[in-house]
C-alpha cells in the first residue's frame, strides 16, 4: 500500500534526533502561510496550557487562592472540577466570613440553600462558602430594601425590655413579668415563661435554653420548648439588670454592682466579680472574656473561667452605656454619656482612638474589623 505524504513525513520524523526535529519544524513553520499558522495555534494552544493550581502542592494552591476575594474565588470555581475543589476550600471561606463578620450568620445554613443543585454529580459547596453566600444575600437584600416586614409579634401587656435570638427562636422579655418564646418561621408564640414576680430586664437564648434576668433579684433558666423552669440562680442583692449566655456559662450583672458567673447546666455560682463602685449599665460575653461598663465611668474586662479582672479601662468621663468587640477579639469599642466613642486594645488596655462627632450620649455601638457604627441620643 502506497504511504500518504503525511505518513512518510511522520516516518522520517521518527528517525531524526530532537534537534533535527526542531530545525525541520522551524523551517516548515517559516514556509507556512499566516492563516495556516493561526489555525495551527488554535489546535495546539490547549496542549501548551499549564494548570498551575493542580500541579503545585495543595497547601501552595490554598495559599495562592487565599489572596482572592469572594467574587474571584467563585470565578475560579467555574473553570474546572479540579479548580472548584480547590476554590471551595473551607478554611479559605471561613477566613472570608471572619473578615466580613459573617460568622454570626452560621445559623442560616440550617435553612435550605436555594443555589443547591439536585444533580448527583454536582459538587456540594463548602460549609463556610454556604454561610458566606447566605449572609451576603441577606446583607444585599437589606441594603437594597428587598425584604418584607412580617406581621407584628403581639402578646406582651407592658413594655418589651429586651429581645434575643438563636436560629429560629426569638425570646422577648417584658415589664409584665414574663418572657415569651417565638418561632421566627411561623411567627407564633410557642411559650410564655411566667415564673418571675417582677419585670424581666434582660434575656438570652442558646441551644434551646433561655436565661432571664429580673428585678426580683433572680436569674432563671428555662427549656425553650417545654417552658419548664430548669434552674433558679440566686445571689444578687437586688435587681438583676443584664444577662449573657453562651450555652455553657451565664454571666449576669445587678444593681449590687457585681458581675456573677454561673455554670449553666447545674446552676452553680462560679465567681462573684466585684470592682465597680456604681451600677453596671452594659455587659457582654465574648469567648472567655466578659466586659462590663458602669456608671462609675470605667470598663472592666474579666476572665470568666478564672474570675479575675484582666483590665480596667478608664477614659470615659460619664456612664459607659455600650460596648462591643471586633470579630478577631483584638479591639473593644465603647460609647459613653459624654458623647464619645473610644477604641481600646484588648491585649494591653491602651486606648487607641477617640471618635468624636456626636453631641449627646452614645447609646449603642457595633463594629466589624474595618467599620464602627454608633447610635446617639442626638
Amino acid at each position: 500500500v502506497m504511504a500518504t505524504p503525511s505518513e512518510r513525513v511522520l516516518y522520517e520524523l521518527g528517525t531524526l534526533t530532537g534537534q533535527q526535529k526542531y530545525d525541520l519544524l522551524l523551517e516548515l513553520l517559516r514556509s507556512t502561510e499566516t492563516w495556516q499558522l493561526r489555525k495551527l495555534y488554535s489546535e495546539i494552544a490547549g496542549l501548551l496550557a499549564v494548570d498551575i493550581l493542580c500541579q503545585v502542592p495543595p497547601d501552595v494552591a490554598e495559599k495562592i487562592l487565599s489572596y482572592l476575594d469572594a467574587t474571584s474565588l467563585c470565578a475560579v470555581a467555574t473553570c474546572s472540577r479540579g479548580w472548584r475543589l480547590l476554590a471551595d476550600n473551607d478554611d479559605i471561606w471561613q477566613r472570608l466570613c471572619i473578615k466580613q463578620d459573617y460568622i454570626k450568620f452560621e445559623y442560616l445554613t440550617r435553612q435550605p440553600w436555594v443555589g443547591r443543585s439536585s444533580h448527583a454529580h454536582t459538587i456540594p459547596p463548602s460549609h463556610w462558602k454556604h454561610v458566606y453566600a447566605q449572609a451576603h444575600t441577606l446583607e444585599w437584600n437589606w441594603r437594597h430594601g428587598s425584604y418584607v416586614v412580617p406581621p407584628l409579634l403581639k402578646g406582651h401587656k407592658l413594655t418589651v425590655t429586651s429581645i434575643a435570638h438563636d436560629g429560629d427562636l426569638l425570646v422577648s422579655g417584658s415589664r409584665d413579668n414574663t418572657a415569651r418564646v417565638w418561632n421566627l418561621q411561623t411567627l407564633e408564640c410557642t411559650n410564655v415563661l411566667e415564673a418571675h414576680t417582677d419585670s424581666v430586664n434582660d434575656v438570652a437564648v442558646k441551644d434551646g435554653l433561655v436565661a432571664t434576668a429580673s428585678s426580683d433579684g433572680l436569674v432563671r433558666v428555662f427549656n425553650a420548648k417545654s417552658g419548664q423552669c430548669l434552674r433558679l440562680l440566686q445571689g444578687h442583692m437586688g435587681s438583676v439588670d443584664h444577662i449573657t449566655f453562651d450555652g455553657k456559662i451565664i454571666v449576669s450583672a445587678g444593681a449590687d454592682c457585681s458581675v456573677r458567673v454561673w455554670e449553666a447546666q447545674k446552676g452553680r455560682l462560679l465567681h462573684t466579680l466585684t470592682g465597680h463602685s456604681q451600677e453596671i449599665e452594659c455587659l457582654l460575653l465574648n469567648g472567655d472574656i466578659a466586659v462590663s461598663g458602669s456608671w462609675d465611668s470605667s470598663i472592666r474586662v474579666w476572665s470568666a473561667p478564672y474570675g479575675v479582672c484582666r483590665l480596667v479601662l478608664t477614659g470615659h468621663t460619664q456612664v459607659v452605656y455600650c460596648s462591643c468587640i471586633n470579630p478577631s477579639s483584638t479591639r473593644l469599642v465603647s460609647g459613653g454619656g459624654e458623647g464619645i466613642v473610644r477604641v481600646w486594645n484588648l491585649h494591653n488596655g491602651n486606648q487607641t482612638a477617640t471618635l468624636v462627632g456626636h453631641s449627646q450620649e452614645i447609646m449603642c455601638v457595633q463594629c466589624t474589623e474595618d467599620l464602627i457604627a454608633s447610635g446617639s441620643a442626638d
